[in-house]
């Protein structure tokens, strides 16, 4: 067996020993952080490890062209109020953020504080300044009745606790 096969298979355990370890950190930084229940350890490494790498590669590649019909098409334009509940990484938010312009006010809901980090540094980076992050669920925004022009919510119905199939 070739020497370096050896150094190669040696880096790769230090790279997921060094990225578990990092992920730890990350998980306790973020319970600290809000004072939040947000899952086991075991829980949030399994998803960080395995599910989370795929769906940022599959929302980071999806066409946002599709979002921003729909989001066209659900009557927002520029000076509107928009709120979205369980926003993911942020794609709808920021698209919306540029069809609302200046005028208008981009609320992101989500009930996870990763999410809302993810967006905070995604908006910082594009220098968005009409998008306001809330770490809450749906049942308590902290906004005022009749304040929101639009509600969008998409790919979060497995986020509804009193979810029922109609026949």
């Amino acid at each position: 067996m070739n020497i370096w096969y050896r150094y190669e298979i040696l880096f790769w355990i230090l790279i997921g020993i060094s990225y578990l370890f990092i992920l730890i950190i990350l998980y306790f930084t973020l319970k600290f952080a809000f004072h939040k229940k947000i899952g086991s350890i075991g829980l949030y490494l399994t998803y960080f490890t395995f599910t989370l790498p795929f769906w940022l590669f599959g929302e980071i590649t999806a066409l946002p062209r599709r979002r921003k019909m729909w989001l066209i098409k659900s009557g927002l334009k520029e000076g509107h109020s928009y709120l979205e509940e369980g926003f993911g990484i942020g794609t709808s938010p920021i698209l919306a953020s540029k069809i609302v312009g200046s005028s208008g006010r981009v609320y992101a809901l989500d009930n996870h504080p990763l999410h809302i980090a993810i967006l905070f540094l995604r908006k910082k980076t594009r220098r968005i300044k009409n998008i306001k992050l809330i770490l809450s669920d749906a049942k308590d925004t902290g906004l005022e009745d009749s304040s929101i022009d639009t509600i969008f919510i998409c790919d979060a119905f497995h986020e509804f606790p009193d979810k029922k199939i109609l026949p």
